[in-house]
């Protein structure tokens, strides 16, 4: 199974007043996503199907929210069922709440979140072969492209209020050092130590795929 992070568009999230619970929407059926980098199709929309994620996968999960996405700056976790992070499956998508502790990280939370300093949330999962389905759709001008449906959701394992979330970057840059030693084998890249912004991840989408496609 491969390590997957997701963020769609901003989601509701709110901190409670007079209270110090936090809410969001993890994710929501059937919500387009931007365009998308794809292996095989090159960009893509992504939503979630309906039932994609089952209550005993969450119930079997050790699931942390963390601020972006750094288990150094942990504010709650679901795990054996239970836990500090409560997690809900609703006819809309998937809802998390929890009560932020009265520490440096859970203060810095609750603040911003009501400051309106954050801007959404991000899930991490693993996916398996039966994660992902396609389907061909086509625009009001009969201009054709691919939709990729998170079918199935194996594992959950993090679902993080974000600062900054760029859903591209995030979710090929997993990827990208995976395949970096074999695109510099092939003398497709230069070897080359990666910078803070990883020109893999934000440019060379089809030479990824193109090298992909010829060694699978």
């Amino acid at each position: 199974m491969s390590k997957q992070y997701r963020f769609f568009s901003p989601m509701q999230l709110r901190a409670a007043t007079g209270s110090r619970r936090i809410e969001g929407r993890v994710f929501q059926y059937g919500t387009r996503s931007v365009l998308l980098p794809d292996w095989d199709y090159g960009r893509v929309f992504e939503e979630v199907t309906r039932g994609a994620l089952a209550q005993d996968v969450i119930d079997a999960s050790d699931i942390v929210c963390c601020l972006n996405h750094d288990q150094n700056q942990m504010l709650a976790r679901h795990r054996d069922g239970g836990g500090s992070l409560e997690l809900e499956l609703d006819d809309e998508g998937l809802i998390m709440r929890f009560d932020a502790a009265d520490t440096i990280w859970g203060n810095y939370a609750i603040e911003s979140v009501r400051r309106g300093d954050f801007s959404g949330m991000s899930f991490g999962f693993m996916a398996d072969s039966n994660t992902f389905s396609y389907s061909k759709e086509s625009d009001a001008d009969g201009k054709e492209y691919y939709v990729r449906h998170l079918d199935k959701i194996p594992q959950m394992f993090d679902v993080s209020i974000v600062t900054h979330p760029a859903y591209p970057a995030t979710s090929v840059s997993a990827r990208s050092a995976d395949v970096r030693e074999g695109l510099e084998h092939a003398g497709l890249l230069k070897a080359e130590p990666a910078p803070d912004s990883d020109p893999i991840v934000r440019n060379d989408f089809d030479t990824i795929g193109a090298w992909l496609r010829r060694t699978l």
